[in-house]
């Protein structure tokens, strides 16, 4: 007898372990600069300077505004009395690199004095800055008085009308 004994044993085993890992790292960096300075105002003009109050006059003004981080948004100019009260204003136009100007008129009959000018610029941060008394405006009083006459004499003194008229010129 013949007796056949077989045995087949199989075992298998896969094991698959997978690991990725991608590490990214990006840094921005932002620098703000807050404004906190006004415009700068310089080179003050006017033409003419002074006035006569028996004449209507137009005065130009020229001013220099210049601002180191925003540009200038707006400015003002106003001529003030003695006794600080506004008497006049206009609103300063860009005319070519930092000029702004404006003008203003002095009708006849204004007031005789001293006045003053104030300028006032704004930049697009919202600052702001007043120069005060920056100019000086003088209005004279003029001559408004009438003419008088002190003597008056003729010559000849006598002119004979009995016979006809006579023309006299003076």
């Amino acid at each position: 007898s013949t007796s056949t004994t077989s045995s087949t044993s199989t075992t298998s085993s896969t094991s698959t372990t997978s690991s990725t890992s991608t590490t990214s790292s990006t840094t921005t960096s932002t620098t703000t600069t807050i404004d906190t300075t006004p415009p700068n105002i310089s080179s003050f003009s006017t033409n003419p300077n002074s006035v006569t109050a028996t004449e209507n006059n137009t005065i130009n003004i020229s001013v220099s505004i210049t601002d180191s981080q925003n540009s200038v948004s707006g400015a003002s100019l106003t001529l003030k009395n003695a006794a600080g009260s506004i008497v006049k204003s206009c609103s300063l136009s860009l005319s070519s690199g930092n000029t702004h100007i404006c003008s203003i008129s002095i009708e006849a009959g204004f007031t005789a004095g001293t006045y003053y000018w104030n300028v006032t610029a704004q930049d697009t941060a919202g600052n702001s800055v007043s120069s005060n008394n920056i100019g000086q405006l003088s209005v004279d009083a003029g001559d408004n008085t009438a003419p008088t006459i002190s003597s008056f004499t003729v010559s000849p003194n006598s002119v004979d009308v009995s016979n006809q008229s006579q023309t006299l010129n003076f």
